[in-house]
């Protein structure tokens, strides 16, 4: 399951790296912000 998580995670940066859509950007951003708050728990 780690590997999963750390894929998605990979593909969240380089999708908010390689698009020009800054509501794209932010939104991305929002998630990985939440995600990372639910894994420190």
């Amino acid at each position: 399951m780690n590997g999963i998580e750390v894929e998605a995670i990979m593909f969240s940066h380089q999708l908010a790296r390689n698009t020009v859509d800054p509501e794209v950007k932010r939104q991305l951003a929002q998630t990985r912000y939440i995600e990372a708050q639910r894994r420190k728990r």
